[in-house]
């Protein structure tokens, strides 16, 4: 499970914004997040129903505070209103974080921790270098994450100070023993990555990334095997229809699926709609299911495959309109970017939960290919 965290700034900060990104680029690249803010709507894409949608659908809400943030209506009226709202209702866990000197003690925000430590703001003469404002917000929200990841209450805050957690060599270790005791050799491994990340935030990550290494063995292949349904044979004396130059055999069993052949491969013309595990219909009708990277990889059947990036950037924008793709958006805990982008995914992951996929706005008859979260579900389409 990665924790999705909303990033909310008024754009008189955003280089702060970008800064705070860098600082939790690690914690991104092993998924235990994915970090979101504004500045990753493409053009043309709705901008207020996006930001909606990605805060309803974050466990984290990160709010940038500075006079510019409460100078904005929007920022003010409708971001921090709906965090707020989602805090209340237990949906989000709100991080409110001082990037300058402010009257937010005037604000709804007065309730609830602020950070850094002691509401310096990270501009503060304070701090030697505002990265070290800026990891300390970055600890906590990395404590934060793990804690929801683990089904733990991200409200409850270790018992023990900041100092005594920077040199918990003792008390970690004999937790560690403890876990690893049926693993010989592990625990000198262990303790030499808990002094690496010595830290409060550092002792979350830790048990993360402990957690990860001994609930899924790398010798062993865990993903879920997907058992495609069979349809029943038609009593239709003309099931057996004559099919046209472009369509073929199905790639699903026992049906009749348009294929349409475009250079030397055969695509599957119209989006996969084959209910699976980690799969959801498609807000639309006439619209294929949306598909996590696992469930799309065991869905083509033999002789079939997922299109490489290199198959969906050589296709012409004449060979595109061929294939009718949609715009179905992706799936993650809600229905995104609908009716704007269509995903597509391809064979190709990128580091951590990531996926290659080409992205087709309708209008803009080229592809763009980017990167995206693998559990998202996206459309599929399978090539031979």
């Amino acid at each position: 499970m990665t924790v999705d965290v909303y990033i909310a700034y008024a754009q008189q900060d955003s280089a702060w914004m970008e800064r705070l990104r860098n600082q939790l680029s690690a914690a991104e690249r092993i998924g235990l997040i994915d970090a979101w803010h504004d500045g990753e709507i493409e053009i043309g894409v709705d901008k207020a129903q996006a930001a909606r949608e990605a805060m309803e659908a974050a466990e984290v809400i990160v709010l940038l505070l500075s006079a510019d943030f409460f100078a904005s209506e929007h920022l003010y009226e409708k971001e921090m209103g709906e965090a707020l709202k989602l805090s209340e209702s237990g949906k989000a866990t709100v991080i409110p974080v001082l990037l300058r000197d402010c009257t937010w003690q005037l604000t709804p925000l007065a309730n609830l921790q602020i950070l850094p430590k002691n509401a310096k703001a990270v501009t503060d003469k304070h701090w030697q270098n505002p990265d070290q404002a800026l990891k300390q917000i970055v600890d906590e929200i990395i404590r934060i994450s793990t804690a929801i990841r683990s089904g733990d209450d991200p409200s409850v805050s270790p018992t023990k100070d900041l100092e005594e957690v920077t040199t918990p060599e003792k008390t970690i270790t004999k937790t560690i023993e403890k876990t690893t005791s049926d693993s010989s050799g592990s625990t000198s491994l262990m303790r030499l990555v808990l002094y690496a990340f010595a830290g409060l935030g550092g002792f979350a990550l830790v048990s993360f990334l402990i957690n990860q290494a001994f609930t899924t063995s790398p010798k062993t292949d865990t993903s879920t095997k997907i058992d495609v349904p069979k349809e029943q044979p038609s009593d239709n004396n003309n099931a057996s229809e004559v099919l046209t130059t472009d369509e073929k055999t199905s790639i699903r069993p026992a049906a009749t699926f348009p294929m349409v052949t475009l250079g030397n491969l055969e695509w599957s013309a119209e989006d996969i709609n084959i209910e699976t595990a980690e799969s959801w219909p498609s807000k639309n009708s006439g619209e294929g299911r949306l598909y996590t990277l696992n469930a799309a990889r065991q869905l083509c059947p033999d002789g079939w495959r997922l299109p490489t990036r290199n198959d969906w950037n050589t296709l012409s924008e004449k060979e595109i309109s061929k294939l009718q793709l949609t715009q179905a958006g992706f799936y993650h805990k809600a229905y995104l970017q609908t009716g704007q982008i269509g995903y597509y995914l391809t064979s190709e992951n990128t580091a951590g939960d990531q996926v290659w996929v080409a992205e087709f706005r309708g209008n803009d008859r080229a592809l763009k290919i980017d990167r995206r979260y693998a559990h998202w579900g996206m459309s599929c389409r399978c090539v031979r």
